[in-house]
Parts: C-alpha cells; sequence; structure tokens
C-alpha cells in the first residue's frame, strides 16, 4: 500500500534526522520483522528503530539513538588515552 510504504519513509527520515541531530552515524537499516526496523549507531552502537504496531497504519520512531547524544567524545577521549 503506497500510504503505508509513504508514511514509513516519512519515518525514516524523521528518524535519520533526529539521530543526525544528535551527533550520530546511522548504519544500514535491518528488517527485523516487517513491523520492526533497527538501525545502530556507527560510533557509539546506540540504537533507532521503527515501529508499526498492531492495527496501526502509522509508523512510530525511538530507541536511544533520536533521543540521546552519541558517545563520540567518550569514544575519542578513551582513543586518545589507550593512544
Amino acid at each position: 500500500d503506497m500510504n503505508h510504504n509513504e508514511q514509513f519513509m516519512g519515518a525514516l527520515s524523521e528518524c535519520e534526522a533526529a539521530a543526525k541531530q544528535r551527533g550520530h552515524a546511522l548504519g544500514a537499516w535491518h528488517a527485523v520483522d516487517e513491523r520492526l526496523h533497527a538501525s545502530l549507531c556507527k560510533v557509539c552502537g546506540r540504537m533507532a528503530w521503527l515501529m508499526c504496531s498492531g492495527d496501526e497504519k502509522l509508523w512510530r520512531i525511538g530507541g536511544s539513538a533520536p533521543g540521546q547524544a552519541c558517545l563520540r567524545d567518550d569514544f575519542l577521549e578513551e582513543d586518545r588515552r589507550s593512544g
């Protein structure tokens, strides 16, 4: 259904923008199943997900990547200390 696909793509764009705004670099998206897709930040490993539950037609975004800052600075600091 085209409306379902359009809604999915809109949620995907919203999720990626929110994650990027918080410093994340999301990797490839993986379909866990037809109603759940997930991606991990390539730097800190925080997850972003898109979910369409039950009879809902709307995709929802979630996970720690869209809502929390990337831990990039923590990783860079560890690299400096161990280098």
